[in-house]
C-alpha cells in the first residue's frame, strides 16, 4: 500500500470517528433534552396541584394542628419569611395541651393557605435548611388532608399532629 493510501485510510477512519462522537453526542443531547422536557412537565403538574390544594385550604373553616410550640414557632418564621406576612396569628387560636408544651392550633383556611404556600416555597430551598426539612414535613402532613376536603357542607377535618412519637412512646411517657 503506498503511502497515499494510508493516509486516505487514516482520514477516512477520523472522520468516521468524529461521525460516530457527533452522532452519540447528539443522541445524549435529545436524551438530555427529553429528561428536561418531562421534569417540566412534572414541575407543571405539580405546580397546579399546589395551586388546587391552596384553592381548597382557603376555603375551609378551620383545621386543627397539634405540634409543639417550638416547631409552631418555627413554622411561622418559615412562613413569614416566605410570605411577608407581617402579623402573628391570634393568641386565641393556639390552645396549649398538657403534654409537654404541646399546642392545638385553630388554623383559619386562608392562614393553612398561606401556611402550605410558604412551605411549598421553602421545601424547595428555603432561607435555612432546616426550614426546607421543616417545610417539606408541613406541606405533605397537610396534602392528604386538604386534598380529601370535597365542597360543600362537610364534616370536621381531621386534627393533624405534627409530632412523630408512637403511641407506645406515649404510654411510656405515662407511666414515668
Amino acid at each position: 500500500m503506498r503511502w497515499v493510501d494510508r493516509l486516505r485510510t487514516a482520514r477516512r477512519k477520523r472522520a468516521e470517528a468524529r461521525s460516530e462522537k457527533d452522532a452519540a453526542r447528539k443522541a445524549k443531547e435529545e436524551e438530555r433534552q427529553q429528561e428536561e422536557a418531562v421534569k417540566r412537565a412534572k414541575d407543571h403538574e405539580m405546580q397546579v396541584d399546589h395551586l388546587h390544594l391552596l384553592d381548597k385550604a382557603s376555603g375551609i373553616g378551620v383545621l386543627h394542628l397539634v405540634l409543639h410550640m417550638e416547631t409552631w414557632i418555627q413554622i411561622s418564621q418559615m412562613a413569614n419569611g416566605q410570605q411577608g406576612w407581617s402579623y402573628p396569628l391570634p393568641r386565641e387560636n393556639i390552645t396549649a395541651l398538657e403534654d409537654e408544651g404541646m399546642v392545638d392550633v385553630a388554623l383559619p383556611g386562608i392562614r393553612l393557605a398561606g401556611l402550605m404556600d410558604g412551605a411549598w416555597i421553602a421545601q424547595k430551598g428555603g432561607r435555612y435548611r432546616v426550614w426546607s426539612s421543616l417545610a417539606r414535613r408541613v406541606y405533605w402532613d397537610l396534602a392528604p388532608v386538604v386534598s380529601a376536603v370535597e365542597g360543600g357542607a362537610g364534616g370536621p377535618l381531621p386534627t393533624v399532629y405534627l409530632d412523630d412519637r408512637t403511641p407506645s412512646d406515649e404510654k411510656e411517657n405515662e407511666d414515668e
